[in-house]
């Protein structure tokens, strides 16, 4: 969390401010609690849209079914920094990791693809393919989108209201990540293309 000027407590991965809640919202719950609603809704549009509108750099791992030229990556991927395949498993289990070379592989966020190449000798050393296995390709990077669009700020505030009504009528949480299907058809149809 943090402080901004006017003094108001937001959230770093929320995709609404307290103040925009409150200008929908017209309960009188505390602000922590309109906080906790902004974090679970938040983490909902990210579970419908297989997404984040946060950015984060961290080492994700990922499993590959099939030998292939590219490689499937949730969330969206603003930068990779490193690529890593897993080259051998000892007899204790533990994985040696092999760098892949960054200039033979392009990303438009979604997927990570080798490069084609008219020269066999320029291949990267796994042969221009993604080895199939468990858990066997690292990705260091850059995760998520930089800017929150307007569709997914009015889903956000829309299902803070709808956790928060929740709670306040039935004494449930909606913390399972159920969301109405207004809301869901909001974001699924008005997306353009964010949904991947």
């Amino acid at each position: 969390m943090q402080k901004d000027g006017a003094g108001m407590t937001t959230l770093v991965s929320g995709y609404c401010e307290l103040i925009d809640l409150t200008n929908y919202y017209g309960g009188v719950e505390s602000s922590a609690t309109l906080l906790d609603a902004i974090d679970q809704a938040s983490r909902d549009v990210d579970q419908v849209t297989l997404d984040q509108f946060y950015q984060e750099d961290i080492t994700k791992t990922f499993s590959v079914q099939f030998t292939r030229d590219y490689l499937p990556v949730r969330p969206y991927l603003a930068e990779m920094t490193k690529v890593e395949y897993c080259a051998d498993i000892d007899d204790d289990g533990v994985k040696t990791w092999e760098e892949i070379d960054l200039s033979s592989l392009e990303t438009d966020g979604r997927e990570i693809r080798f490069v084609s190449y008219t020269d066999a000798d320029n291949r990267d050393v796994t042969g221009g393919l993604f080895p199939c296995g468990k858990s066997n390709v690292r990705v260091t990077g850059t995760w998520g989108r930089d800017a929150v669009p307007l569709i997914i700020k009015r889903a956000t505030i829309n299902r803070a209201i709808e956790i928060l009504n929740r709670e306040k009528t039935y004494g449930q949480s909606l913390r399972d990540g159920a969301l109405s299907d207004a809301v869901r058809r909001r974001l699924h149809g008005a997306s353009g293309g964010i949904v991947g």
